[in-house]
């Protein structure tokens, strides 16, 4: 029995996928196949992104499972519904919807199983969490340019601010569907740190460092992160962030995970958005663990 996971989207959402596909492919004893077609057949309408996982230190490797798949969102979707001999798909059509019967029902080991979907509940793999925070580190040293920052990160109460811009402003179909957290949110959970640890040192993560130095408050301890101009900063960056012992994070599943990897055993806060994306109606009780404080945008 072999376990597929059909990987797109940036590290956060790859993030959900992997350790979804890593914790079913444990609990059947099954091998574990990284599908990376979806990076090589990006459709036009989604932001172009890059596959991170090889800068982790997972001990699989990708391969382009699906091959020739069309750049059309619809005819894409299509295609992957079109099982090959002895495979099965599974597939998470609500990204926030935990499938408790994913790990109960009964696997042919003749089979292979292809997983399509976001995957985005802890519940699916916080089984294996121990597991996933020793692999899901970087590969190499992190550069001399954030290693600055981690000592001073390790040195400080400190608390990552995730401000996550970028597509979520620019792109139309990403504006629509998640929205941009307003200022108010993160004025609010910075006061709410700061009843918690008065010596609070805010470290600030963004796509867009400029509007979060315009915007935040002067007169808290903060330290803005500035990006590498490469790909994979990114991956040094989720790095710093489960250093720091406390945590605000965006509408953004690459803070979720900065929070969620961290170590909760040391009186860890995190404070989340009560809104993911712009339905208020979707239960998010799968994505954000109760202890974590909800605040309204």
């Amino acid at each position: 029995m072999t376990i597929i996971v059909h990987l797109k989207g940036g590290l956060g959402n790859q993030l959900f996928q992997y350790a979804t596909a890593k914790a079913l492919a444990r609990h059947h004893n099954a091998s574990l196949i990284l599908d990376d077609s979806w990076y090589h057949s990006t459709p036009k309408d989604l932001t172009p992104r890059h596959l991170l996982l090889s800068s982790l230190k997972i001990p699989e490797e990708s391969c382009t499972y699906r091959k020739f798949l069309p750049k059309n969102s619809l005819l894409q979707k299509l295609a992957l519904f079109f099982p090959r001999p002895k495979e099965l798909i599974l597939h998470n059509n609500d990204p926030f919807f935990f499938d408790d019967s994913l790990f109960d029902r009964a696997l042919s080991p003749n089979k292979n199983y292809f997983l399509i979907g976001y995957w985005q509940s802890f519940k699916y793999f916080e089984r294996i969490r121990t597991e996933l925070q020793k692999i899901l580190k970087p590969r190499s040293q992190i550069s001399q340019h954030y290693s600055l920052y981690l000592k001073e990160i390790q040195n400080a109460t400190s608390v990552m601010i995730h401000i996550r811009r970028g597509d979520y402003v620019t792109l139309k179909s990403a504006n629509t569907l998640n929205g941009v957290l307003d200022l108010d949110y993160y004025l609010k959970s910075m006061k709410k740190i700061l009843e918690w640890q008065p010596k609070a040192h805010f470290f600030v993560f963004s796509d867009d460092i400029e509007w979060a130095m315009k915007n935040l408050p002067k007169e808290y301890c903060l330290t803005f992160i500035h990006n590498e101009p490469h790909h994979d900063s990114v991956i040094n960056e989720l790095f710093l962030m489960t250093q720091c012992k406390h945590h605000i994070i965006a509408n953004s599943s690459l803070s979720w995970w900065g929070a969620w990897l961290s170590d909760a055993d040391k009186g860890q806060k995190v404070i989340s958005p009560n809104r993911w994306i712009n339905k208020a109606e979707i239960n998010l009780s799968n994505l954000l663990p109760q202890s974590w404080l909800k605040i309204a945008p």
